[in-house]
């Protein structure tokens, strides 16, 4: 029996909003020759291949233009987010390291990621703060041609099973994440929700988080959090995980 704790990335471990926007205003300009450029609502926990559809759409492109300019646009934004540039245009989110300093340490904790970036940008992300060796990223879920946070959280799991047809159970499994998106995942997951991005804790209770809290400050908060949101979920679980861990 293990805990699969699965990280947000984007506005839960760390902060690269308005680098990722220039980088999408450089891409239409470049692809779509658009001099003033928009960029749609942030915050909405869209996938990166479906956010890039959705940019050149508004920018202009219709959707069958958007599908075929789309694998371009992904490309450019890969080369574009590389460790260095995160680190030099980026932030890591306080407390994010040393919460998963302190699950790495625990016996019965496997962590990996369940993110909307494409693996090579949650990767750069990562490694940017050195959060990349902390992780398990061959297990994470990431955003190429997901459907949805639920979605990703669900190819997760499976990659995490004990085999193909086996994904790890859901009441032992929790996600951290900042996302309304990530809230709505609770139906495969138990899910904290963190309110350091654009939802606020009372929002995120009510699209469903398991449990929220403020940020990731308060190192035993957290742990205690993650824990508890598991014992919501499953009580006898977490009292056998309990005993794994200590």
């Amino acid at each position: 029996m293990r805990l699969l704790l699965l990280w947000d990335v984007d506005n839960t471990l760390v902060t690269t909003s308005d680098f990722d926007r220039a980088v999408y205003l450089d891409i239409v300009r470049a692809l779509l020759g658009v001099e003033d450029p928009v960029v749609p609502p942030p915050g909405g926990g869209l996938p990166e291949s479906r956010m890039m559809v959705e940019l050149l759409m508004a920018n202009g492109a219709d959707g069958r233009l958007a599908e075929h300019l789309a694998p371009s646009a992904l490309g450019r934004f890969r080369r574009a987010l590389t460790p260095e540039a995160v680190r030099d245009h980026g932030a890591l989110l306080p407390g994010a390291k040393e919460s998963l300093t302190e699950f790495s340490r625990m016996r019965g904790v496997t962590m990996s990621v369940a993110t909307g970036n494409l693996r090579t940008v949650a990767e750069a992300k990562l490694a940017a703060f050195g959060l990349d060796t902390m992780v398990d990223l061959a297990i994470g879920g990431f955003g190429e041609g997901a459907g949805d946070k639920t979605r990703i959280v669900e190819t997760a799991r499976l990659r995490a099973g004990p085999n193909p047809e086996e994904p790890h159970p859901a009441h032992l499994t929790v996600l951290v994440g900042d996302a309304l998106s990530d809230a709505e995942a609770s139906s495969v997951s138990a899910v904290l929700g963190v309110a350091s991005g654009r939802a606020s804790t009372r929002e995120l209770s009510e699209a469903g988080a398991t449990r929220v809290i403020e940020d990731l400050r308060d190192i035993d908060a957290v742990v205690a959090s993650v824990f508890g949101a598991m014992s919501d979920v499953s009580p006898r679980a977490h009292t056998e995980m309990m005993g794994r861990t200590s």
